[in-house]
C-alpha cells in the first residue's frame, strides 16, 4: 500500500494559457527511468499542476516528463495541464510514479460503484451500456451537477499494485472537495 502522499499546490494569479508551455525543452528518459520512473528533485507528494500566471515552470516540466513517460501506456489525452485541465502528478522517492488529468467544468459523466465483476474480470462494453448496466455499478444522469471529470490516469508499471492510482483518485476528490462517489470519469481510463 502506498503511503499517504500530501497534496501540493501552487496556483497563483489568473488561470491563463502560457506560451512557455511550448518551450519546456526536450526530454528523453534513460533506461533506468524507463524501468523505475522518471527522476525528479521534487519531494514526495501529489502535485496539482495548473496553468496559472504564477505556476512555476519546473512544475510544468514535471507534467511533461509524466506525459512522455506514460506515452503509449494510457489512452489520450496526455497529462499536460491546460486552460480547462489540471494535472495531478505523483512523486515518491525521487521518482514520478503516476499522474492523472482532470477536466474542469465537464458535462455530467458516469458514476461508478464498482469497476470489476465479482470474479475480477472487467465488464464488457455491452454489459456496461446494455440493459443491465446498473448491475455493473454504472449510472449516468444528465441532471447531475458538472463536477470535474478524471480524463486519464496512469501509474508507472514498476509502481502498480501499490495503491498509487487510488491515492491519485482520493487526492483529486479531496482537492475539489468532492466525495469519492461524486467523481466522474471519462471512458476508457486505461488501455
Amino acid at each position: 500500500m502506498a503511503p499517504t502522499l500530501p497534496i501540493v499546490e501552487e496556483a497563483t494569479g489568473r488561470r491563463i494559457w502560457r506560451p512557455d508551455m511550448y518551450e519546456l525543452g526536450d526530454w528523453e528518459p534513460d533506461a533506468n527511468e524507463v524501468e523505475h520512473g522518471p527522476r525528479t528533485e521534487f519531494e514526495d507528494g501529489i502535485y496539482v499542476v495548473t496553468v496559472h500566471e504564477g505556476t512555476p515552470t519546473d512544475w510544468l516540466r514535471i507534467a511533461l516528463r509524466a506525459s512522455i513517460a506514460s506515452y503509449d501506456q494510457r489512452p489520450d489525452p496526455d497529462l499536460m495541464p491546460g486552460s480547462n485541465y489540471d494535472s495531478f502528478i505523483a512523486v515518491m522517492n525521487g521518482r514520478i510514479v503516476g499522474g492523472a488529468l482532470v477536466r474542469l467544468e465537464s458535462a455530467a459523466r458516469y458514476l461508478w460503484s464498482v469497476q470489476l465483476k465479482p470474479d475480477g474480470d472487467a465488464y464488457t462494453n455491452d454489459e456496461l451500456f446494455g440493459e443491465d448496466r446498473e448491475k455493473c455499478g454504472i449510472k449516468f444522469d444528465r441532471n447531475l451537477d458538472w463536477p470535474p471529470a478524471i480524463y486519464t490516469i496512469w501509474v508507472h508499471p514498476a509502481h502498480r499494485r501499490n495503491g498509487i492510482g487510488g491515492e491519485l483518485v482520493r487526492s483529486i476528490a479531496t482537492y475539489y472537495g468532492l466525495p469519492l462517489e461524486e467523481l466522474c470519469f471519462r471512458l476508457p481510463l486505461s488501455k
